[in-house]
């Protein structure tokens, strides 16, 4: 085994198997080394592998624990005394007993035999064993089948098309809210709103629940936007032209002064009037066309001029008489753009509802669950009855302690179901049920600074939250839930974490990095090794003129973008290393093109040129790590040819193989 740095007091606290405990902690810290630490602690503590229960955010983390997990406990059942003891005595801060080296040697065969081993699970994977020994009491067909994203997407679409066919059975009002959106929005943007509804399904389900369905939603909505139930655009405007509801004589007044000034103001006048002489229905009609451009631009913005010096001259209260209505007729632009906010949102809900009904039913009628369901149906079973059930029943006695990791990125449901399965950790005697006297123990590891927002419904926010819930819990029983913090950095060197340091010690830059607000500061383990952050100077584009050739590649980076100046900046910089013969000092030697990484956010037209722009200095590179098969030019020209080969009557195919390299 490779020698391993000392541990810091912090990792041998949030190891300590004996208590519960929360682990904030910093990226490069050895979250997932502490993580397997505390788990080998437990079993070496006499807790029986089933008895524990690790939740990872993804199937290659729960692989990479588990992987190290058996490795870990493989090399105590083959290496010899002393090299076991060693270990152990890192472990466990102490010389081990002989008991605890007599078990570390039995570990491995006995998470062998186990029946389902150390749990090391994504939330998914433990949510869909859950419902798969409760389908009954989930209110499921025991023959249930789990979709993937693409199967889900599959029956979506055909959930969305069976909606746009309509059909006898298809509500008038769905219909009219597809027709309203219709005229909203394009093609492309209507299948992006139906995208989002997609993607915001569970966080709609919720709220329409809450709300009562659709019309209490909506209803929800209006009341947010200050407007009646029964306000629509043509209420709106009648109100605004009724009799009383404007100044008329203050107006017939402003008028009288505006034909003392410009042309402009008696043109100006003139309409006035005309508007004041109209009924009050024809005026509703004539107010967004003829009368509400007198006062307001194009863009709904206050004229800067409604009346000149010659007109103010005549009357110097008509400016304060145009001024009012100007203000009057901005306010109605608000109420419009209200209602047809409102509008569309119950067209919205309309259609999002009856879509997710259809999705539903046509999942219920094939025994189907999403990923979504999975979630939901397992926090709804841990939840039944208050979480006095007979499946909670079954599954208390099979879980004595928990251990998430990456928490940050756990969902609000997702942390519903965590606690539905300690809720009787902290309760009475379930608090001290767990093997060999070993209290029952929750274990969470996470760094706010590193959630994926809002990626399968993560709010970082909650690991505060639940940190303080279940802190409450255990104060109840007369003890404590300490909150550990793993500040050292195994991965990065001084000058990095004193950069970043640097710019998170400002307020405006700290503001939202975590939950309660507390400073961030980082320390490193790599003491005494070198680290160089340089900061350069923002990069803007150039004037350049638009001219560009017909038969130029759309995606071709502009020579004068910053992003290509950027790339060809690099690339001098690592060609002045490697050709100066810069020295290496981690290792003695001059630099070589392999000890250099290139970062990117994302690996886009950026990544491109930037090797290009190493290649045209003849610089060695490996070139980009990863690409979409589908989007490489010699793949799409050899699909291409595949689809001119099954169907050579397709024009468009043959044009397309024509042009192409073939």
């Amino acid at each position: 085994m490779s020698q391993k740095p000392a541990h810091t007091a912090a990792q041998v606290a949030a190891a300590n198997p004996g208590q519960s405990v929360w682990v904030s902690a910093n990226a490069g810290t050895g979250k997932t080394h502490v993580l397997i630490e505390r788990i080998l602690r437990l079993l070496l503590a006499g807790t029986a592998p089933g008895k524990i229960l690790c939740l990872t955010f993804t199937k290659a983390a729960a692989a990479e624990v588990a992987n190290r997990l058996s490795a870990r406990l493989g090399h105590w059942s083959a290496v010899d005394d002393k090299t076991l003891d060693e270990d152990l005595k890192a472990l466990l801060g102490k010389p081990p007993s002989g008991e605890e080296r007599a078990l570390a040697r039995r570990l491995f065969a006995a998470t062998l035999e186990a029946p389902e081993g150390i749990r090391v699970r994504t939330i998914h994977s433990f949510a869909e064993s859950l419902l798969g020994r409760f389908p009954v009491e989930a209110g499921l067909a025991p023959h249930f089948t789990v979709i993937d994203e693409r199967r889900a997407a599959e029956i979506r679409a055909e959930a969305r098309d069976r909606l746009f066919g309509g059909g006898k059975g298809q509500p008038a009002a769905v219909t009219a809210a597809l027709a309203n959106l219709a005229g909203l929005v394009n093609q492309d943007q209507f299948a992006d709103i139906m995208k989002e509804l997609d993607s915001k399904r569970g966080d709609l389900r919720r709220l329409l629940e809450r709300s009562g369905g659709p019309e209490g939603l909506a209803a929800a909505a209006r009341k947010e936007l200050g407007l009646d139930p029964e306000d629509t655009r043509q209420t709106v405007l009648a109100g605004a032209a009724a009799d009383g509801a404007f100044d008329k004589l203050g107006l017939m007044r402003a008028a009288k002064a505006l034909d003392e000034g410009t042309q402009g103001d008696r043109d100006r006048a003139a309409a006035i009037r005309a508007w004041l002489s109209m009924r009050p229905a024809r005026r509703a009609d004539n107010l967004e066309t003829g009368y509400l451009p007198l006062f307001l631009t194009r863009e709904h913005t206050p004229r800067k001029t409604i009346i000149t010096k010659g007109a103010k001259d005549a009357d110097p209260k008509a400016e304060d008489i145009l001024s009012a209505e100007q203000d009057r007729m901005q306010a109605l632009t608000g109420n419009l753009r209200a209602v047809a906010m409102a509008e569309a949102t119950e067209s919205l809900l309309s259609v999002g509802e009856a879509l997710l009904r259809a999705y539903d039913d046509m999942k219920r009628a094939r025994a189907l669950l999403d990923y979504d369901d999975l979630i939901e149906k397992a926090g709804d079973l841990l939840g039944a009855g208050g979480g006095v059930s007979w499946s909670h029943y079954k599954l208390d006695g099979g879980i004595d302690h928990i251990l998430v990791d990456e928490a940050q990125d756990t969902s609000p449901a997702q942390w519903d179901i965590i606690a539905g399965l300690a809720g009787d950790f902290f309760a009475g005697l379930g608090a001290g049920d767990g093997d060999r006297g070993l209290e029952r123990t929750i274990f969470a590891v996470g760094d706010e600074k590193q959630s994926i927002y809002s990626f399968q419904g993560a709010d970082p926010a909650r690991f505060g939250i639940m940190r303080n819930r279940f802190q409450d819990q255990v104060a109840a029983l007369g003890g404590q839930l300490p909150e550990v913090e793993l500040a050292v950095s195994y991965r990065s060197s001084a000058a990095v974490l004193k950069a970043v340091d640097a710019v998170f010690g400002r307020d405006a830059a700290a503001d939202g990095l975590t939950w309660d607000g507390k400073p961030i500061h980082h320390h490193t383990n790599r003491t005494g090794q070198g680290g160089l952050v340089e900061l350069w100077p923002t990069l803007t584009p150039d004037e350049a003129p638009e001219i560009q050739p017909w038969d130029a590649p759309l995606d071709q980076m502009a020579p004068e973008s910053p992003a290509a100046r950027l790339a060809d900046r690099i690339a001098g910089k690592i060609d002045r290393m490697w050709r100066g013969k810069d020295i290496l000092e981690s290792a003695g030697r001059p630099i070589r093109p392999g000890d250099i990484m290139i970062l990117v956010r994302t690996r886009g037209q950026f990544a491109d040129e930037m090797v290009r722009a190493l290649e045209r200095r003849d610089i060695p590179v490996t070139g980009r790590d990863r690409l979409k098969l589908l989007d490489h030019l010699a793949v799409m020209d050899l699909v291409a040819a595949g689809r001119f080969a099954l169907l050579h009557d397709d024009d468009l195919t043959t044009a397309v193989v024509l042009k192409g390299p073939f």
